[in-house]
């Protein structure tokens, strides 16, 4: 009840805003009551998708998340989702979160935490309590649908199609194969929006509204690249191309094209410089952080590879039929060979789709317009079949880093304009004859039938039930002696219920989380280790990680959800700084991996002096250890609370060696190092610190005390009787900085990935704060784009 009232507000304030887009006159001729007629009519026929595709969701006992190859959702989003909103309630936010693993900055997921829609989600899971995620996740992604669908819808009214043409096509994008794979990765499935928003702006600007056009312009390229900047450049790119190439069309010039292209450039870059208060810091991020961008061949080599490399035959085959739907090449438990499930095109635009191709290339022969617009409508063909069968496009688009496909978002633009354009044609006189109709559908039936024997499960009911069509839409149109207006509604209707069809599949017949199992502070307060967790919080209120031998709620991120820090973490962006630490120090907490995505606890729970280094002060086990690292400390509901012997969370060193010196020995003398008072650093710093350090490998130091302020900033009180180090067991990264006694020190990296600063004998206070490298820097630049979108917008220029 609670979730179907939430609907009915959202289908309210979806109506209010398209009131709204009619009032700014987006839709030409918006007031006219035919116009308001399939206005609504295209809100009921979204609304019934919605109903028919989340259904198990709204009224359902399962939850908006995927246990299967969609686990992400559960092994990171849901965490985070959760982490934040308890931060929240606390009172307790910050850009560091060291609840993840060693410690992370919130800005490597900045796709997750700058998500527009996090506007909703996050107050309301505040204010209501985290018992609302499950309902919140789901309404949000109806909330794209919506969006989707009206988008575009606004998008085709620029074309001047018909308005059933329109509504179909809308129908079809809301639910394209990109948007509802990818709605359970929250973030990327944004781009079928985010895309959209751009391409009316274009739109608006080639229809006189230059202002406006402009404005919008701006403000999509902003609000991507806020989201993400990886995903700001797969988005812009294609857009590029379309604004060339519908410049070109419309002018029918090239030369006049490129002016009309030229015109984009200062909203471009006004709207990339107002998101620069978060793009420049991640940048950062980015370029002295990530493990993905480092090393590998050169970029020439990877340009020519991808160019000189085709998609495989039986990829190819994959990628065709995914082309209609997710489903068609079979479901969640079939074997797709090299490639995961979530990085093959996402495209699925109906089943027919390859009918509304051949029908579309017989419009394009058939017709007549000038060269200029036939190169143009050839090459806007070309390249989406380019981009499915050599590997140049997909890998430029994910920046030559590998071949992915989640730039594939733009293919379904591509198709729902190829669909919306044969429906046009449909509905005028005898454009179509009826032999090129039928041989349309026959191509369909052929690879319906070929789908039905290559099958099993869901996918070849799925392919029984395009056959079916295919068999019903042939008699119809055999049928039909005078017109073709059954044969077209009935088509529509086909059209839109084999994506309906497709998209149920992707997103119901899958391993869900269920409402009454999702990880709620309330469900989580009644867990096994819930009181043996609160027993250690409560009666030690000093810094210090602690860790389990045992996963209760998500496998790698019960820290996130239980509000301890821990090591155990799923990270698929996982810094370079960890992972040296990682193979350094504790190489049997990873999975094996080059990138470490997982590391637990639970890998290697028999390693003392690395969890010491790392800080780990408490273990919990459901069974008895006998680790002679480890003291008994409580029993609680059969949970055994074991303390650390080798526990320190901040550690003097007064001598240094450098890393270089260490590579090719073993893994017992870096322990010596350690061990002896030496911290390991890389060649500048110790060129720096050699000359200052005492090298008295007998000096004590009185005592190290860390106190944690908050995420993102540790005090310590340190005490020797000699020069050295004072390090801190939190993870490196660009932005730490660090105070001795109020004044500004040099942050220097130790052990292969911990901060630390020197400090001189005797007594000082020692701060380190985390504020995001670059942020001042973003913050001039994000002033400088609101001022010239601000110029841009205000100037009184019309095309002519």
């Amino acid at each position: 009840m609670k979730l179907l009232l939430l609907f009915l507000m959202m289908f309210a304030g979806l109506w209010f805003f398209a009131e709204l887009v009619m009032k700014m006159g987006l839709i030409s001729k918006c007031r006219d009551k035919t116009n308001r007629f399939y206005w609504a009519l295209l809100f009921l026929c979204t609304t019934l998708v919605v109903l028919f595709v989340y259904r198990k969701f709204i009224f359902g006992d399962i939850v908006y998340a995927f246990n299967d190859i969609g686990s992400d959702t559960t092994q990171q989003y849901i965490p985070l989702y959760l982490d934040l909103i308890h931060d929240f309630q606390r009172g307790n936010v910050s850009v560091w979160n060291q609840n993840y693993g060693l410690g992370c900055s919130r800005l490597v997921y900045q796709s997750l935490y700058f998500d527009p829609f996090n506007l909703i989600l996050i107050p309301s899971c505040v204010y209501l309590g985290d018992w609302f995620l499950p309902y919140a996740l789901i309404s949000i992604q109806i909330a794209k649908v919506y969006i989707a669908s009206i988008g575009f819808y606004i998008f085709l009214s620029f074309y001047g199609f018909k308005e059933p043409a329109k509504i179909v096509s809308s129908l079809v994008y809301s639910i394209n194969g990109y948007l509802v794979l990818w709605g359970n990765h929250y973030f990327l499935g944004n781009a079928c929006l985010f895309v959209l928003l751009i391409l009316v702006g274009i739109e608006l600007y080639f229809d006189n509204r230059s202002r406006l056009g402009r404005l919008l312009l701006s403000a999509g390229v902003a609000l991507v690249t806020l989201l993400s900047v990886y995903i700001s450049f797969m988005t812009l790119v294609p857009c590029a191309i379309y604004a060339l190439l519908r410049g070109v069309y419309l002018n029918e010039s090239w030369s006049k094209g490129f002016k009309s292209f030229s015109d984009f450039i200062l909203p471009v870059v006004g709207g990339l410089l107002v998101s620069a208060v978060v793009s420049v810091p991640v940048a950062y991020l980015l370029l002295f952080d990530s493990s993905r961008i480092s090393g590998g061949p050169s970029l020439q080599s990877k340009v020519l590879t991808a160019l000189s490399s085709n998609v495989g035959l039986g990829d190819l085959r994959l990628f065709l039929l995914r082309v209609m739907g997710n489903n068609y090449a079979g479901t969640w438990s079939s074997d797709f060979g090299s490639s995961n499930y979530y990085e093959l095109p996402q495209i699925g635009c109906s089943g027919v789709i390859y009918s509304f191709i051949f029908l579309y290339l017989v419009w394009l022969l058939s017709s007549k317009r000038s060269r200029t617009r036939n190169i143009v409508l050839g090459i806007a063909l070309v390249l989406p079949c380019l981009y499915l069968i050599n590997t140049f496009f997909p890998a430029f688009l994910n920046v030559f880093s590998e071949v992915k496909y989640r730039s594939s978002f733009f293919i379904p633009v591509c198709c729902c304009l190829v669909i919306a354009v044969v429906f046009d044609q449909l509905q005028s006189a005898h454009f179509y004859s009826k032999p090129s109709i039928l041989v349309a559908f026959l191509i369909s039936l052929v690879i319906s039938v070929l789908c039905c024997i290559g099958n099993e499960g869901d996918a070849k009911a799925l392919s029984l039930f395009l056959m079916l069509v295919c068999i019903a839409l042939i008699a119809c149109l055999l049928l039909s002696v005078k017109s073709l207006v059954r044969f077209v509604f009935i088509l529509s209707i086909s059209a839109v219920s084999l994506s309906m069809a497709d998209a149920y599949v992707s997103v119901t017949c899958r391993t869900h989380l269920k409402k009454d199992s999702f990880p709620t502070y309330q469900l989580v307060e009644s867990g096994i280790s819930a009181n043996a967790l609160n027993y250690v919080m409560d009666n030690d209120s000093s810094v210090y990680r602690m860790d389990k031998t045992f996963s209760e709620w998500s496998v790698f991120q019960d820290g996130l959800i239980q509000n301890y820090d821990g090591v155990t973490s799923y990270n698929s962006t996982r810094p370079k700084e960890e992972i040296s630490l990682l193979d350094a120090f504790w190489q049997g907490n990873t999975d094996g991996t080059p990138s470490h995505v997982y590391s637990a606890f639970f890998f290697d729970q028999n390693e003392g002096d690395a969890a010491g280094l790392f800080g780990v002060k408490y273990v919990l086990s459901g069974d008895e250890l006998s680790y002679d690292w480890l003291d008994l400390v409580e029993v609680i509901d059969h949970i055994y609370i074991y303390k650390n012997r080798h526990y320190s969370f901040g550690t003097f060193y007064s001598n240094v060696r450098k890393e270089n010196d260490c590579i090719n020995e073993n893994h017992n003398s870096l322990w010596d190092c350690l061990n002896s008072g030496e911290a390991i650093v890389d060649d500048d710093s110790y060129a720096k610190l050699d000359r200052t350090l005492n090298n008295d490998h007998d000096s004590k130091v009185s005592s190290v005390n860390v106190t944690e302020v908050d995420e993102g900033r540790y005090d310590v009180s340190v005490s020797s009787d000699n020069d050295g180090l004072v390090m801190v067991p939190v993870l490196s990264s660009p932005g730490w900085r660090a105070f001795v006694d109020g004044s500004e020190a040099e942050c220097i990296t130790v052990n292969y990935g911990f901060i630390s600063t020197a400090v001189s004998k005797g007594e000082h206070h020692v701060e380190f704060v985390y504020i995001p490298y670059g942020l001042m820097l973003g913050i001039f630049l994000s002033l400088l784009g609101l001022f010239i979108v601000c110029v841009v917008v205000a100037t009184p220029f019309r095309r002519g």
